[in-house]
């Protein structure tokens, strides 16, 4: 029963983390009419970079806004430097665009970050429960954070009356 729970926490986390990737996907279609598809690169660009940091000293909160402020600096610069440059051609100009975006992010980062496997960071804290399948508290932040995003987009998103 408790490796039952165990797997629907960690279900539920890892959809939260596809949601998102989702509305990422679906926000950058709607402002820009450009299907991203180094969305991916981006995700995993801002968990390196959350991960090496936390693992350099910087504590978690502030590991993950530099994150984010980092990943946010590059898709602008992605964007200012070869979308906007590329508005007017075919649309299979911007999407061979993005996959180059992807495969550069994606060996940027394997110099960056090395391409030997790491090992998995400890977790900074763990919350009490009363059965043995414990949530972390990376879990718990990340889906309160994807439902709170969701929902925030849904509310805006929504049609008017």
């Amino acid at each position: 029963m408790d490796a039952l729970m165990q797997f629907i926490l960690s279900g539920f986390t890892v959809g939260a983390v596809y949601a998102l990737v989702a509305l990422g996907f679906t926000i950058i279609y709607n402002a820009s009419d450009v299907v991203n598809f180094a969305q991916g690169e981006f995700v995993m660009l801002g968990g390196m970079i959350t991960a090496f940091t936390y693992a350099a000293g910087l504590p978690l909160p502030l590991a993950g806004l530099l994150a984010i402020v980092v990943t946010a600096a590059v898709g602008v610069a992605l964007n200012k430097l070869a979308i906007e440059p590329a508005r007017g051609a075919p649309v299979v100009s911007l999407v061979i665009i993005t996959i180059g975006a992807s495969i550069f992010i994606r060996g940027v980062s394997q110099l960056v970050f090395d391409k030997q496997l790491h090992r998995s960071l400890p977790s900074p804290a763990t919350s009490r429960s009363t059965f043995s399948a414990r949530p972390s508290c990376r879990r718990a932040c990340g889906s309160s954070v994807a439902l709170s995003l969701s929902s925030l987009v849904c509310g805006f998103s929504s049609p008017r009356r």
